[in-house]
């Protein structure tokens, strides 16, 4: 492939995917903790009862004070995380695989629903995908070249991570642990435990402030060890159910490519390449088979899985370029008949409000109902037969939760 038509086909799915975030974005702030982080900013408390990642509320409000709205701040920033996690994992394809690679891999970002879903969402899980895909890009970088800047830019991503969401981005520690395995620089080791200790530090002084006490902070996460800590045989099948179910829906296709990469070429996988992503996502996907709420917790996971058949392919695999279109062509099908014809259906009973919560909510309709499963949930407990809940009608609802 020549490199006008390489970067005319990657600048035409950038831009594609581009549109298609565009044309779904929300109406108005309804996923997940996203109408209470609203509310905390319209406060001005930056409160919210779960570590409730302060740092990037403040990045949210700080974008209010450039005439944007709250909730156009939240989206916006997803949006970016979600373009640059699409440039990064595009480009860590290219240089692990070649320029064929790079295209599907680019094309799988752009079209995928969760990851269009949670780039228009505004909620705080793209900081995730954005950490995870600068670290694969720059720590695959490190393993191949043993460049200094390299190692260090992966610890950068992960110190930001950190100050986004600590709980989630903590976990992806272990793949840094893994490149000071093979780097065996000491320097790196002190750079890399101090500028962790830093971070935290950061993150800890600034949630104080607005938590009151430190006490305060660490009680907020109560719910999270709580329910990681108890044990529930349905709500594990449930669990281990959603384990299946997202990746399976969001990535189908994609799925059968890479066990079929991986049978076909284990001889020649990357052994250290491979190590890398396994560290990186492995400990964080462990943990999600006792807590997995809903997709959006995919999103760290979804720049590793993207990559995945990286590790197994040849640099310009010969005969790829007819397999790989297929490839695209089929997933990019399959994921645009989801996003844009599949819609929610009224929540009138449990399989209608699971349909809603583990399927049909992730679409462009499901998107502009403003549906999600928590919210499917109180409509039917409330017996609320609508798609649709007003933004004052989520208030009320949350409001009266607690």
């Amino acid at each position: 492939m020549s490199k006008k038509a390489y970067w005319s086909g990657f600048w035409g799915i950038i831009v594609a995917g581009f549109i298609t975030r565009l044309i779904s974005l929300c109406p108005y702030g309804f996923f997940c903790d996203v109408p209470q982080q609203l509310r905390a900013m319209q406060a001005n408390t930056f409160f919210l009862f779960f570590p409730g990642y302060v740092p990037l509320q403040l990045v949210f409000w700080g974008l209010t004070q450039c005439g944007l709205g709250h909730f156009q701040s939240m989206w916006l920033i997803s949006l970016a995380c979600g373009m640059g996690s699409m440039f990064y994992v595009a480009l860590a394809a290219r240089k692990a695989v070649g320029e064929e690679f790079s295209l599907l891999a680019a094309a799988v970002m752009a079209f995928g629903i969760l990851p269009v879903y949670f780039s228009v969402a505004g909620a705080s899980y793209m900081t995730d995908m954005l950490c995870v895909s600068g670290m694969l890009f720059h720590g695959w970088d490190f393993l191949q070249t043993r460049k200094a800047r390299s190692f260090y830019l992966t610890l950068a991503w992960l110190c930001f991570g950190i100050m986004m969401r600590p709980l989630s981005a903590s976990f992806c520690a272990a793949g840094l642990a893994v490149l000071l395995w093979y780097g065996r620089d000491l320097r790196a080791v002190f750079v890399s435990v101090l500028a962790l200790a830093l971070t935290v530090a950061a993150y800890t002084a600034i949630s104080v402030h607005y938590y009151g006490s430190l006490a305060a902070l660490l009680n907020s996460s109560s719910s999270h060890s709580n329910q990681l800590a108890s044990w529930d045989w349905k709500s594990m099948v449930s669990n281990l159910a959603r384990v299946g179910i997202y990746p399976i829906y969001g990535f189908h296709i994609w799925l059968i490519f890479i066990v079929w990469v991986a049978r076909k070429n284990w001889a020649f996988k990357k052994s250290r390449q491979l190590l890398y992503l396994t560290a990186l996502a492995g400990p964080y996907f462990i943990v999600l088979a006792r807590y997995i709420p809903h997709a959006g917790f995919y999103c760290l996971l979804i720049p590793a899985l993207v990559l995945l058949p990286a590790c197994f392919l040849p640099p310009v695999p010969s005969g790829s370029v007819r397999l790989f279109s297929r490839v695209g062509a089929l997933f990019v099908t399959i994921a645009a008949c989801q996003w844009l014809l599949i819609r929610p259906v009224p929540t009138t009973n449990l399989a209608t409000g699971a349909a809603n919560a583990y399927v049909l909510q992730y679409s462009r309709s499901g998107i502009k109902e403003g549906m999600f499963e928590t919210l499917a949930s109180i409509m039917f407990k409330n017996n609320l037969n609508t798609n649709l809940i007003s933004p004052e009608r989520v208030n009320a609802l949350l409001d009266g939760g607690r």
